[in-house]
């Protein structure tokens, strides 16, 4: 039997204990409770009008906390729920229209309707990139969405998977970027491989977003070293490039959505700033860890912990 808590609960998918109404009415029990409690001990040492004064004062402040308090819950649940109608919007009304432009833009650029010139096709290039980097935030946006409903509702889909296979098919996915930047992407495979129970899509997805900006911040013919070993009943990835590093004072914010730091902003075109964010995450669900050392200008290397078994 489902217990009806309220138009708000109800559109915002809260539980019964997590209603905001609810909440208001547990408060306004325990506001009660203290109110008899503070009136039991103060009626036997203060005198009467003293002890009205206190009360009054005491129950209007505990109301207007209360009120606050729930009012607060409401919002946020209000909040949460336009987060997901946005996710909804960003997954369907706005990424199909990009792959229909994205569609068109190759039909054009074939031929298939008229003779493209070469001031023609430079365009064409241009909006395609900017679309492959508007559905990559996208997808981003939504991994960070679908990450979070999944360590909420306990839905990690764990297998075991060879550690040492893992890495290089992420590596083989990078290659050609690897190409483009003119930067040298080195596996260090001489440690023995290692088996590991974790989610394996969620795993590979902190790899890609680690290695890709390790390839991207790295200087032209830079180097980019990928070695994994095993510490104390777990398992590390490290990833270390030599490339543009991150300044000291940016380095407690590597973690916050939407940040990217100062000299990725001027260097570089593009980038989400959710990557390392979803990294995060995703390694908090796993029950794992992602840490980092960087110097400005000399490079940085990044250390993904893993536990060999959730």
């Amino acid at each position: 039997m489902k217990i009806k808590t309220g138009i708000i609960c109800d559109h915002c998918g809260l539980k019964f204990w997590q209603c905001p109404n609810i909440v208001f009415g547990i408060i306004g029990i325990i506001t009660l409770i203290s109110l008899l409690t503070v009136y039991n001990f103060a009626i036997n040492v203060l005198p009467p009008d003293i002890v009205i004064i206190i009360m009054s004062g005491l129950s209007i402040f505990l109301l207007i906390i209360s009120f606050v308090v729930s009012k607060s819950l409401e919002y946020f649940a209000r909040a949460y729920k336009l987060k997901s109608e946005f996710i909804n919007i960003l997954s369907h009304q706005i990424k199909s229209p990009l792959s229909n432009i994205q569609w068109a833009c190759e039909i054009i650029e074939s031929g298939k309707i008229g003779s493209v010139s070469e001031k023609q096709r430079g365009y064409i290039d241009e909006i395609k990139e900017s679309i492959v980097r508007l559905k990559k935030f996208i997808d981003n946006v939504i991994l960070i969405s679908k990450t979070e409903s999944l360590v909420k509702n306990k839905a990690l889909n764990l297998e075991l998977l060879s550690l040492k296979d893992l890495i290089q098919d992420v590596l083989r996915e990078f290659q050609s970027l690897a190409e483009r930047q003119k930067v040298s992407v080195v596996f260090d495979a001489n440690q023995d491989d290692v088996k590991i129970k974790t989610d394996t899509f969620l795993l590979k997805e902190v790899l890609k977003s680690v290695l890709e900006n390790a390839i991207i911040y790295s200087n032209e013919n830079g180097k980019v070293i990928v070695r994994f070993y095993q510490n104390l009943g777990n398992v590390f990835v490290e990833i270390k490039d030599n490339g543009i590093g991150i300044p000291e004072d940016e380095k407690k914010y590597i973690f916050e959505e939407f940040f990217r730091g100062s000299i990725a902003k001027t260097k570089f075109v593009g980038g989400s700033g959710l990557g390392l964010p979803l990294a995060k995450n995703v390694m908090k669900a796993l029950r794992g860890d992602i840490s980092f050392k960087s110097k400005e200008g000399k490079g940085s290397t990044f250390f993904i912990k893993i536990p060999k078994n959730i």
